[in-house]
């Protein structure tokens, strides 16, 4: 059985497939850097611009794109979504995995600062655990990463266009 999302007693999928089908039919195009403005959005899945259903439909459409074709629609704010060019994608990805590190960061500082006094011996066990790991694959990463920079080399900037 499927699950339907419901928002307001009506199913979001059509004007979320309507949404969505809009911004795959641009993208199969060609049409690189195409922004979608709140307004066009509004009109397209007929919702006023802010609204909980507005947001929800949008995002829905942006969850089946990125799916169904691999784009994250780039936001801008103020203005709407632009499908990224892929160096701007993968900018937004960079910037998702920074988001992430520091959110795994302060978690391990949250738990690892909190003194053996006001732990039971399975919440010592619990915070012990968390921390080894932590720090076992922040050493992995450090350490897969100066492999990789011995492995491609400083680039400093990207290399010229050959055509």
């Amino acid at each position: 059985m499927a699950l339907v999302q419901v928002l307001e007693g009506r199913p979001t999928g059509p004007q979320a497939t309507k949404l969505g089908d809009a911004i795959k039919h641009a993208i199969a195009n060609g049409t690189p850097n195409r922004v979608f403005t709140h307004d066009d959005i509004a009109t397209l899945i007929d919702e006023k611009r802010g609204t909980a259903r507005y947001r929800t439909v949008m995002y829905a459409a942006f969850r089946r794109v990125f799916r169904d074709t691999g784009y994250a629609m780039k936001s801008l704010p103020g203005m709407g979504y632009q499908i990224p060019t892929g160096t701007e994608q993968i900018e937004m990805g960079v910037g998702d995995h920074r988001r992430a590190a520091k959110t795994l960061r302060r978690g391990v500082a949250k738990v690892g600062f909190i003194v053996d006094d006001r732990l039971d011996e399975q919440g010592r066990a619990k915070r012990d655990y968390y921390v080894t790991s932590a720090k076992l694959l922040a050493e992995l990463a450090k350490t897969k990463t100066k492999e990789l920079q011995l492995t491609l080399g400083s680039t400093g900037t990207l290399p010229a266009p050959t055509s």
